[in-house]
């Protein structure tokens, strides 16, 4: 049975050895231009403060999308939740009958048994808040219950789609699954605001794995090309 961050008890009590991922092929932005996931990587108008922000978070924000800005997307939709996200075709949708998508960078057959993520492997998630929580701060509070904080940082949306994501905080966490501090999962919650609700992209993997920073790349690209459904113009 799943705790209430969506993992699993009976975990292996030895760190896994890491995996790699295919990788999409890059492209580099138009001048001024949006690259998929509708953020325009160069904003009209930047006050200081936020040109300070952008200057590192925001850069990421860019690369990231110019990273990934190429085939070998696809879209899921989910009518139940109301969003319309991009994920990798190189990765395995875990359950494809669940309203809300959840994505193996490994076949589902090859995991251990009661264990979501094998060796080496990466999972990811999208799904809105829970039943009764409408604020932010209150979604972030009851997660960490599950795993202790390590780091939160706010990432700048240049020029947000109406339908997107308006503010996206990254929190990241780790929690011991061996209960000896041999074993540990981390994972980093992409927190989306946006006019139509809250949503969140989470990825999960083993720490110390060499692909992690691919991992949260590809988490926080889904983030960036999240649509809430009904509202766009």
């Amino acid at each position: 049975m799943r705790s209430a961050d969506g993992m699993l008890p009976n975990m292996p009590l030895q760190p896994p050895h890491s995996a790699v991922t295919p990788r999409a092929k890059a492209r580099v932005a138009p001048a001024g231009g949006r690259l998929n996931g509708g953020v325009r990587c160069r904003p009209k108008r930047m006050t200081l403060p936020f040109r300070m922000a952008f200057a590192s978070a925001g850069l990421l924000v860019c690369a990231t999308l110019a990273t990934f800005a190429a085939d070998g997307w696809q879209t899921f939709e989910s009518k139940s939740y109301r969003y319309r996200v991009q994920y990798p075709s190189s990765w395995y949708l875990f359950n494809p009958s669940v309203e809300a998508l959840e994505i193996l960078n490994f076949p589902p057959s090859q995991r251990v048994e009661g264990v979501v993520i094998r060796s080496g492997g990466a999972s990811i998630s999208v799904g809105g808040a829970p039943s009764g929580v409408h604020k932010l701060d209150e979604w972030i509070s009851r997660d960490l219950r599950f795993g202790g904080l390590v780091e939160r940082q706010e990432i700048p949306i240049p020029n947000p789609e109406p339908a997107g994501c308006t503010t996206l905080t990254r929190v990241d966490t780790e929690a011991d699954m061996s209960g000896s501090r041999k074993a540990f999962q981390v994972t980093a919650r992409f927190y989306c605001v946006a006019n139509a609700g809250l949503y969140a992209v989470t990825v999960t993997n083993w720490k110390h794995d060499p692909e992690q920073p691919h991992y949260r790349n590809v988490a926080l690209h889904m983030a960036l090309s999240l649509r809430a459904t009904g509202v766009e113009k």
